[in-house]
């Protein structure tokens, strides 16, 4: 296992806290796909550009952070525009 996976496999339950907290009251399954939503983006931005990532612990749980505030936007506006769509 690389230092990428690893570092990823170490901030996965921290993925999944931030993205629970802003999505209270929505369902499980929801948040379990914008983990795997983070998840992916972070493998697909380490192909790009492995550089790019932090290797740093704490400024690798930042940036997952932030990857995971911006698909939880992400998800939201998608989720109202659909209730907006359907009344």
């Amino acid at each position: 296992m690389d230092k990428f996976e690893q570092l990823l496999n170490e901030n996965r339950k921290t993925i999944s806290r931030v993205i629970g907290a802003r999505l209270i009251g929505h369902s499980r399954e929801d948040i379990e796909d914008i983990v795997q939503e983070v998840c992916l983006a972070l493998c697909e931005q380490f192909e790009k550009a492995p550089q790019g990532i932090p290797e740093d612990k704490d400024k690798f749980r930042k940036y997952i952070i932030g990857v995971a505030y911006h698909k939880c936007y992400d998800y939201l506006r998608r989720y109202y525009r659909t209730i907006e769509n359907t009344e």
